[in-house]
C-alpha cells in the first residue's frame, strides 16, 4: 500500500443553493451519519498514516452546518494537518468569514462561475448568489490580509460551459482584481446526484460549437501560460480539448486515486474514488465503524480494487485530484 496523501471527508450532502449542474440540494443527511467524534477519530487515524497529509472537507456545501464544519476544521489544525474546502460562499457574515481565516482550512476555494451576475445566478439557482458570493470573497481577502500570522490561501474556481467560455479572459482579470491567490477551472460534467433520467443541464449547455470552444480554451492558455495566477496547465488543456470533442473519450491509465486518495462517506464507508463501487458490485472496501482505517486500506479487497483501478482508463482520472503527480 502506498502512503495516501489526501483524505476526502464528506461531512454533509446538503446544500443551500439550487445549482443546475448538481442536485445535492435535494438531499438530506441520513440520521446515522458519523458523529463529530467519529470524524475526529478518522482524522486521528489518517494523521498516524501520513502526518503530512491533507484533509479535504467535502459537501454538498461543507459550511452549511457551521458549528460542525468549524469544529472539524479546527481539529484538523490542532493535528497540524493541512486542509482544503470548496465553498459556494453564500451568505457568509463577518463572523463566519473571520472564523474561516482563523479556524478554517488552509486552502479555501470559492466557486464563482462568471463575472457577469446573470450567468452565475442562473447556474446557481439564486437571484442573489453573485452578490453574496462576491461579498464573501472580498471579506475573506480583506480579513486574510489583516491577519499577520495567517497561512490561508484563497482561490476562486469556475465551471466552464457554453455560456461563459467566450468570456474567460475577462473573468480572469475580474477575479485577479479581487486579490485572491489564483483562479482554477473545471469543465462541465454530467449533473451530480441526478434526480431524473434526462440530464437536461448537461445536454443544453455542453459545447455545440466544439471547435470554437477548443479555440477559446487554447487562446486562454496561450495568453496566460506563464502567469502564476492562472492554474491551467498544458495537460489540463489537452484533457479539456479531448473532452470537448468526446465527453466519453478514454486515454491512458493516468489515474492515481487508488493510491493517493481516501474517500470517507457520511455513514463511514471507505472508497478509493467516486466510481470504485462500479468495480466492486456496488460495495465499499470497508467501514470505519467496524474497522480501523489502516486495516481497511491493507485489506485484500482494497488491494484487489487498487489492482483493478490501476488499469482504469476513464477520463475522470485526468482530474487534478485524481491524476498521477509529478
Amino acid at each position: 500500500m502506498s502512503l495516501p496523501r489526501y483524505l476526502y471527508l464528506t461531512i454533509t450532502r446538503e446544500c443551500n443553493l439550487r445549482c443546475q449542474q448538481c442536485h445535492f440540494w435535494t438531499y438530506k443527511d441520513p440520521e446515522d451519519k458519523l458523529s463529530i467524534g467519529e470524524f475526529k477519530d478518522v482524522i486521528d487515524q489518517f494523521c498516524e498514516l501520513n502526518p503530512n497529509g491533507i484533509v479535504v472537507i467535502n459537501g454538498g456545501e461543507p459550511t452549511i452546518h457551521r458549528d460542525e464544519f468549524f469544529e472539524i476544521s479546527r481539529y484538523i489544525r490542532e493535528k497540524r494537518l493541512k486542509s482544503a474546502c470548496v465553498t459556494n460562499g453564500y451568505r457568509f457574515d463577518d463572523e463566519t468569514s473571520g472564523r474561516l481565516i482563523t479556524d478554517g482550512p488552509t486552502y479555501i476555494t470559492v466557486s464563482l462561475d462568471s463575472h457577469l451576475p446573470d450567468i452565475h445566478n442562473r447556474l446557481r439557482g439564486r437571484e442573489d448568489a453573485f452578490e453574496k458570493t462576491l461579498d464573501t470573497i472580498k471579506k475573506l481577502v480583506s480579513i486574510n490580509k489583516l491577519s499577520s500570522d495567517s497561512t490561508t490561501e484563497i482561490t476562486v474556481t469556475t465551471i466552464i460551459f457554453d455560456e461563459n467560455i467566450r468570456y474567460l479572459s475577462e473573468y480572469i482579470e475580474f477575479v485577479r482584481s479581487l486579490g485572491v491567490r489564483g483562479v482554477l477551472f473545471q469543465i462541465i460534467n454530467p449533473t451530480f446526484a441526478m434526480v431524473s433520467k434526462e440530464d437536461r443541464f448537461f445536454n443544453e449547455h455542453f459545447f455545440r460549437e466544439k471547435e470554437e470552444a477548443i479555440q477559446q480554451i487554447e487562446s486562454v492558455y496561450e495568453k496566460y501560460k506563464n502567469d502564476p495566477f492562472v492554474f491551467l496547465s498544458r495537460s489540463d488543456v489537452e484533457w479539456f480539448v479531448s473532452y470537448i470533442r468526446n465527453p466519453e473519450f478514454t486515454g491512458e491509465a493516468v489515474c492515481d486515486s487508488h493510491n493517493k486518495n481516501i474517500f470517507l462517506e457520511l455513514t463511514g464507508d471507505i472508497v478509493l474514488c467516486a466510481h470504485m463501487r462500479n468495480f466492486n458490485n456496488g460495495n465499499a472496501i470497508g467501514n470505519v465503524r467496524r474497522e480501523k482505517l489502516k486495516d481497511i486500506l491493507n485489506s485484500d479487497i482494497a488491494e484487489k480494487m487498487r489492482s483493478i483501478m490501476a488499469k482504469c482508463r476513464k477520463n475522470c482520472g485526468l482530474l487534478t485530484c485524481h491524476k498521477k503527480e509529478g
